[in-house]
């Protein structure tokens, strides 16, 4: 073999792991990421061997005209097993992938063809530069924002595959078929006009995305300030109420002190310290629970504990939940409140001596806190050891939040953790 096939396989080789590579990057694995490495290897060390193989024997123009059913169907394949998301959102990572990487495949072929046809120097390089290039922007730039799109935008994704999939379909009939397009000099403008509308097509597709995620973030946003408002309504309502009580209580202290007066003067000192006792709490009732020192998490805590004590669930708390925090209040109140709000769902189908939520919180040596109830029907996990939101699930009033207690967990490094054990369910959430 001489150095311009030695050269010509070495750039089949980068096509092939860059095409893996910039794939794993974009598609998000249901597997940890030592297991998601593994199978990564397991399957694309036999595949581009059996593509080097076939380029070798047969020729890379025959190679170009099979590559769909020799490489991308079988990594199409094998990325949905791979995927979190078994949708669109799978197909459109696995064709936004490769479209970019197929880009650069035609980016530098055509150059070569014609600059260098004897010596494959332009491919080799070039491919080399502009691989390394995009790794390294993908996984320094894009990665994080796609992940972010792809789990915040919940629809389209259909049409969003079906447009990437007849895109690189086009591309590959253009450049293969009937020959190579280095081949067809008649053709090469039209095809380097289609390739030009490849920043355009990204363009409008990640504008329509965007716009799909800020609504999206708009209507989260709205369910917050929904629940925060609630909750402060819920407090306002019951600071007014305490308000009335002791002005009452006030009114009515003058009496209580006449009352007083009298069994002292009277030597009745054991019905009078009687007497201190009760009007004693009688003013403790009129004091507002503070559930915590963080006013937006107190007012929370006011307003789902107070529900679930009017369907008679018995709430164990002790929530040493500091003033400020390194955190958003506001973000960890809607944690709470998707773990309490599943808590009370799950715990109103049981008999009532049965009904009891416990919610604890400590500072030191980090935030950690948890929420805990009994519950009876069947719980499943996913992989992450997350509840999976299945009939069963629903029935038990888990399922519903995580992607939110997930989201934020994600956002601040926080570790989630969920457990059923012995007839109790608990989320516990640590803060660094």
């Amino acid at each position: 073999m001489n150095h311009v096939s030695i050269l010509n396989v070495l750039s089949g080789v980068f096509v092939l792991v860059s095409g893996a590579v910039q794939t794993i990057c974009f598609v998000e694995s249901r597997f940890s990421r030592k297991k998601t490495l593994l199978l990564c290897l397991l399957f694309f060390i036999p595949l581009t061997i059996l593509d080097l193989a076939f380029y070798i024997r047969y020729g890379s123009e025959r190679g170009g005209q099979l590559s769909l059913f020799i490489n991308t169907l079988p990594g199409l394949m094998f990325f949905w097993f791979l995927s979190r998301h078994r949708d669109g959102r799978v197909i459109f990572a696995f064709f936004f992938s490769h479209i970019i990487v197929g880009e650069i495949v035609l980016l530098t072929n055509i150059p070569n063809a014609y600059l260098t046809p004897e010596s494959c120097l332009i491919n080799f390089f070039g491919r080399l530069i502009l691989y390394l290039a995009l790794g390294y922007v993908s996984f320094r730039y894009l990665r994080e924002p796609f992940f972010r799109v792809l789990k915040g935008v919940d629809r389209e994704w259909g049409a969003f595959a079906f447009l990437l999939a007849m895109y690189y379909l086009t591309a590959i009939l253009m450049f293969n078929f009937p020959t190579t397009i280095t081949s067809r000099p008649e053709e090469l403008p039209a095809m380097l006009f289609f390739l030009a509308l490849l920043p355009l097509t990204y363009y409008l597709l990640f504008s329509s995305l965007l716009r799909e995620l800020r609504l999206s973030e708009a209507r989260e946003q709205e369910q917050l300030l929904t629940v925060q408002t609630e909750a402060l309504r819920h407090r306002i309502e019951q600071t007014e109420y305490m308000e009335k009580q002791l002005s009452i209580q006030r009114h009515d202290l003058r009496h209580r002190f006449q009352t007083l007066h009298a069994m002292l003067k009277r030597g009745e000192t054991d019905e009078a310290l009687r007497y201190v006792d009760a009007s004693t709490e009688i003013l403790a009732e009129t004091k507002p629970r503070r559930w915590c020192e963080n006013i937006v998490l107190d007012a929370m805590f006011a307003s789902y504990f107070g529900t679930a004590e009017a369907e008679g669930i018995r709430i164990e708390a002790s929530l040493d939940v500091p003033k400020d925090l390194r955190v958003s209040a506001a973000e960890l109140s809607t944690v709470f409140a998707n773990a309490l709000e599943n808590a009370i769902k799950a715990v109103q189908k049981l008999p009532k001596e049965k009904r009891v939520i416990r919610c604890k919180c400590i500072r030191h040596p980090q935030v950690m806190f948890s929420v805990s109830n009994p519950y009876e029907d069947e719980i499943h996990f996913d992989d992450e050891g997350r509840p999976i939101a299945s009939e069963s699930a629903n029935i038990n009033g888990h399922g519903v939040g995580t992607i939110s207690i997930a989201a934020y967990c994600e956002k601040y490094g926080a570790f989630c953790e969920y457990e059923a054990l012995d007839g109790w369910f608990t989320l516990r959430v640590m803060q660094p």
